[in-house]
Parts: structure tokens; C-alpha cells; sequence
């Protein structure tokens, strides 16, 4: 250990990478405090649709505060208008936000000295030993990794200038020809722009074109990981990806302006942080005043397909870079979406049986709305077997599963919905009068139990506060004396023995899809 400590203090790289490496986990300690504490408010955040700029723009802002990296904000965007969950007119404003949830931090780690920092380290071993329910115990990782940021730069400015001094002729080189060029790279290497910040805070004190073009390099990296994202992704999420792309070239070319006018002098009261903050404000200025253009541009840069493209529910890019909380998140949000489309089978199903004929185009939407399931519980399916390959919290690890099952009973009732339509079509007749009323009963009886399960599916997952399984029994055996007295009656109305087995498989249906509203509550009650 001590041969470790002594190499570190000899060699003045090694510490600077350290201090980096330290950084580097400050970073990712403090961003999964921050997702654990108030991840669940990212999904309340970003699901409520909402026509003012501003608001849109201050959402962006906070998710990007709680991820910590304006680089997985923007990726979380992207995935959420593949999904149809956004749309460009908001993503835009969202993006906005994003770009701006760093420069707070930039400010603080600038102005502030680091060593003030490093005491948060021991201080975040204290909450979850004080403190053992609620979101108080993960406080101490919030602190924890302050105290981490606070060292690894107080380690990277302890030997920063030497590293000067002692390499004159290869900084210059950078300086003079790569300096834009590495900035680049590196933030596509640590895949964060402002990760990438961390060198110039420790090597850059003043303004001069190197900070510029620094700030510039980190934040274009940001945009062609976001490029290297858009290429499994759909028109949608393309002409957001593109947006930010535009955003990103409107700062470089604010800081390029800047650069000709500070040339080789050295202004004071214009550092990193306010070079960084010119970077991500400056083109805001320009989104709010020339919105409307801008969308059009994007949309001439990527114009719709010759073939409608379907909104989709996919891990852009690697696993990886997922961040939990946020995934959960966008998944609820589409298990939302899935649940206003068996809102809306419920009702076709209806209108399409009380029918007098057979009305081929209702069919037809409500064997469209079935596919729409099946492909959403396979997107959902899918996506949450991404999130699972990440480290789980306890009740993360919960809520996937329980996301998983309740997109598989979902997509079941879709499945009986159509069965049902598909048997009434094969009757090819009306409802008989003689169990018309009763018939609707049950079928609005079972309809409202579907609706009282599911309504513990808005707003967040949550654990429904009435046990409903009483009533569930209740229902099925209520089935099978509506059963057999459906079919004496039938068999009165004329009724031959394949159009009576027609019609109590519909009744089996009604059934099943209560069977499945059961499996969804038992699965909510087991948060």
C-alpha cells in the first residue's frame, strides 16, 4: 500500500489520473444517490405533457439535476420520443432543460475549494446506519459522492501545475493544435460531456480560446453519441436527435465567435464556468425566438418515411448507459399507454356487440388494437430485460418483475377482448333479447372490475388500497350461473349447439379476462 502511495506522490500523471478516476466515481455515486432519492419523481416529471416552454424547459432542468449527465438525459429523451412519448414540439424544450442541469455544479466545483468537499466523504457513512426506512439512508450516497468529486479534483489541482511546467512542449502541442479534437474525443470516451470538463477545471484558471474550444469539444461528443444512437432509432426520436445536434452547433459557433473576440488575452471574470454556461444558454436564446424555423429545418432533415414508422419502446444504444430509475420510469409510462388502448377495446368490443350487424371496420380496429397489444408487451418485455442486465435495488428488482407481469396480463385481456368479437362475429346475429339485459350486465360488470383493478396503474406503480379478490370470486362464480342459464334460455330462443358453444365461449372469454384483472391485482398487492 505504501509502495502504491509513494508512486502516486513520485509520479504526478499518476496522481492526476487518480484525481480523474476518483472524479470520475464522485460523478456516478452522486448521480445514483440523487436517482434513489428522487427517481421517482423523473417519471412525474417527464410524463405530464404540457404546452408551456418554460415548464417543458424546467422539467428538462431537474431530470437532468437528478441523472447528474446531460448525455443520459438526452438519451432517455430520445428513447421516450421512439416510444411516441414525446413529441419533437416538447422534446425540443426538454433537451433545452437538459443541457442546462450542469452548469450549476460547474460553478460550485469552480468557485468552491474541493477540500471543503472531501469532508462529505466520512459524513456519508452516517444516514443508513442513523437512519433505516425511506429515502434518508441514501442520502449518505449523495454525500459520499460530493465528497469523492471534492477529491479527485483537489488531487488533479495538487499536481496540475507541475504537469505544466514539466511537459511545456507536448501541453503545447495540444494546446495549439488538438485541443477541440480531444475534448472530443475524450467526452465520447468517458461518454459525458461534463466528465469530461473535469481536466480543464484542474488544468485551464483563466479564459482563453483553450477553454472555448474545450467546452465546445465535450459538448460535440455528447452530440455524436447521440448521432451513433439515432441509427436504431425512428423518425421520431431522429429529428429530436437532430435538434440537439443543432443545439450543440449553435453553442461551438457562439464559442467560436467568442474565441476571435477574447484571440490570446486573459479575461478574469470570464472562466470555465461561464464559457460552459454560454455554451448550453446561449442557444436556448435562439430556440425561444426561433422555434417554429427550427422545426421545420429538422423535419427537412429527416422527412417522414415512404412507410409509416411505428413508435417503439427500445434501448438506444448499450444496456449499460441505462439508468434505472429512469428506465422504470419510461417503462410505466408505456404500461400507461397500454392501458388507455384496452380502455379503448373495452368500448369497441361493446359498441361492436350491441351491434344489430356485423360492422367490419370496428373488427377491424379492435384485431388492429390486439396486434398494438402484442407488440407493447414485447417492446416492454424486452426493454426490461435490458434494465435487469444493471444493478437492481431491492425495489427495483420488484418493480421490473412486476411490470413484466402485468404487461403479460394485459396483453391477455387484448387477446380475449378480440376473442370475444371474434366469437360474436361467428354467431352472426344480435344479442337474443331473452338474455340481451343480463347478458350486458356481466359484461359491464366484468368491464368495471377491469377498470377498478387498473386504476392503481396511473399516476405511479402503486399497491391498490382495497383488496379486491373477494369480488373477483365473486364475479367467477357469478360466470358460471350466468353459464347455465344463458343456456337454457338460449335454447328456447332456437339456438343450435354450435351457436350455443359460440356464445358461452364468449362468456368463458368475459371470464378469462376477469381471471387476468385478478392476476394483475394480486400482483400490485404484492409491492
Amino acid at each position: 500500500m505504501n509502495d502504491l502511495v509513494d508512486l502516486i506522490r513520485l509520479n504526478p500523471l499518476m496522481t492526476f489520473a487518480t484525481g480523474f478516476a476518483i472524479f470520475f466515481w464522485g460523478i456516478r455515486f452522486l448521480s445514483q444517490g440523487l436517482q434513489h432519492v428522487f427517481g421517482a419523481y423523473v417519471k412525474e416529471l417527464i410524463s405530464k405533457a404540457s404546452n408551456s416552454k418554460f415548464k417543458n424547459i424546467f422539467a428538462g432542468f431537474l431530470v437532468g439535476q437528478v441523472v447528474q449527465s446531460k448525455g443520459i438525459t438526452a438519451g432517455m429523451i430520445f428513447e421516450l420520443a421512439n416510444a411516441g412519448l414525446v413529441r419533437l414540439s416538447r422534446g425540443i424544450w426538454l433537451i433545452s432543460g437538459a443541457n442546462l442541469a450542469t452548469i450549476p455544479l460547474v460553478f460550485v466545483l469552480y468557485y468552491l475549494d474541493p477540500k471543503y468537499l472531501v469532508v462529505l466523504i466520512p459524513l456519508g457513512i452516517f444516514p443508513p446506519l442513523i437512519f433505516s426506512k425511506g429515502n434518508l439512508p441514501r442520502t449518505g450516497r449523495i454525500l459520499s459522492g460530493f465528497g469523492l468529486i471534492g477529491m479527485g479534483l483537489q488531487l488533479m489541482l495538487s499536481v496540475s501545475d507541475f504537469i505544466i511546467a514539466s511537459f511545456p512542449t507536448e501541453l503545447g502541442f495540444l494546446w495549439n493544435t488538438g485541443t477541440f479534437l480531444f475534448a472530443l474525443l475524450f467526452s465520447m470516451l468517458v461518454r459525458s460531456s461534463f466528465v469530461a470538463l473535469a481536466p480543464a477545471l484542474a488544468l485551464i484558471s483563466h479564459a482563453t480560446p483553450l477553454t472555448l474550444l474545450w467546452v465546445a469539444g465535450a459538448n460535440i461528443g455528447s452530440s455524436i453519441i447521440s448521432m451513433r444512437r439515432a441509427r436504431e432509432a425512428n423518425v421520431f426520436s431522429k429529428r429530436v436527435v437532430i435538434f440537439h445536434l443543432i443545439f450543440n452547433l449553435t453553442g461551438l459557433a457562439l464559442l467560436l465567435v467568442l474565441a476571435l473576440v477574447i484571440g490570446n488575452t486573459s479575461m478574469s471574470w470570464w472562466n470555465l464556468p461561464m464559457t460552459h454556461a454560454l455554451a448550453n444558454m446561449g442557444p436556448l436564446l435562439l430556440v425561444v425566438l426561433f422555434q417554429e424555423p427550427l422545426k421545420v429545418i429538422v423535419k427537412k432533415i429527416v422527412p417522414d418515411e415512404p412507410v409509416n414508422e411505428n413508435y417503439e419502446l427500445r434501448v438506444l444504444g448499450k444496456s449499460k448507459d441505462l439508468i434505472p430509475s429512469v428506465a422504470l420510469a419510461q417503462t410505466f409510462i408505456q404500461i400507461e399507454k397500454f392501458k388507455e388502448i384496452l380502455d379503448r377495446m373495452f368500448k369497441l368490443t361493446r359498441k361492436y356487440i350491441e351491434s344489430d350487424e356485423v360492422n367490419a371496420k370496428t373488427l377491424q380496429k379492435i384485431k388492429a388494437y390486439e396486434r398494438v397489444t402484442d407488440n407493447i408487451r414485447n417492446e416492454i418485455i424486452s426493454y426490461l430485460g435490458e434494465v435487469i442486465t444493471n444493478p437492481l435495488s431491492k425495489s427495483q428488482a420488484k418493480s421490473v418483475l412486476t411490470m413484466m407481469r402485468v404487461a403479460f396480463e394485459l396483453e391477455k385481456i387484448g387477446d380475449y377482448l378480440d376473442k370475444v368479437a371474434t366469437y360474436h362475429t361467428n354467431i352472426n346475429q344480435p344479442v337474443q333479447e331473452c338474455v340481451k339485459k343480463d347478458f350486458f350486465k356481466f359484461f359491464d360488470t366484468v368491464e368495471d372490475f377491469y377498470f377498478e383493478v387498473t386504476s392503481s396503474l396511473r399516476g405511479s406503480l402503486s399497491k391498490p388500497t382495497v383488496d379486491l379478490l373477494q369480488k373477483s370470486y365473486s364475479i367467477r362464480s357469478q360466470a358460471e350461473e350466468v353459464r347455465i342459464d344463458f343456456s337454457e334460455k338460449l335454447k328456447g330462443c332456437g339456438f343450435d349447439t354450435e351457436m350455443l358453444q359460440e356464445f358461452n365461449d364468449i362468456l368463458v372469454a368475459l371470464r378469462k379476462i376477469r381471471s387476468h384483472c385478478q392476476n394483475i391485482h394480486l400482483s400490485l398487492m404484492a409491492i
